[in-house]
C-alpha cells in the first residue's frame, strides 16, 4: 500500500475516533492500536501500529536507505509535525496512552487544520 500523508492523516483520524472511547473505559490502549491496525489492515501492509509512526518509518527508511538504529529519531517524519512542529504522540498533555480522549481530538483538529489549508 502506498502511504501518502493524506492517507496517514485519514487513517490515523479514523483510527483514533473508533478506539478513544473504548480506550478510556478499558485502558489497554496499546492492545487496541494493534487490535485495530491489524483487523483495518494486513500486516504487509503495515509494519507498526500506527499510520504515523509507519509514514515516519517508511520516510526514513527511503531518505536512509534502512531502518532506523537504536535512538535515532524518525519522529521528525511524523505527519503531525507537517501541522504543529512540536507534535509529539508522547507529550502529557495529550498522550496517546493516559490521555486517549485528549489524543483523539489533537489527531482530529491537525487533520482539520492540515485540510482547511489545502
Amino acid at each position: 500500500m502506498i502511504l501518502t500523508l493524506n492517507r496517514a492523516f485519514n487513517i490515523c483520524d479514523a483510527m483514533w475516533r473508533d478506539i478513544a472511547d473504548r480506550a478510556g473505559r478499558m485502558g489497554r490502549v496499546a492492545y487496541l492500536k494493534s487490535y485495530w491496525m491489524k483487523t483495518h489492515y494486513p500486516r504487509e501492509d503495515f509494519y507498526a501500529d500506527c499510520p504515523f509512526c509507519e509514514y515516519a518509518l517508511r520516510r526514513f527508511s527511503h531518505e536512509h536507505n534502512r531502518m532506523p538504529l537504536g535512538d535515532e529519531d524518525f519522529c521528525v517524519h511524523c505527519p503531525g509535525r507537517t501541522v504543529d512542529p512540536t507534535f509529539d504522540c508522547m507529550d502529557l498533555k495529550y498522550h496517546y496512552s493516559y490521555r486517549p480522549l485528549l489524543f483523539r481530538d489533537q489527531i482530529h483538529a491537525m487533520n482539520q487544520e492540515r485540510k482547511a489549508k489545502k
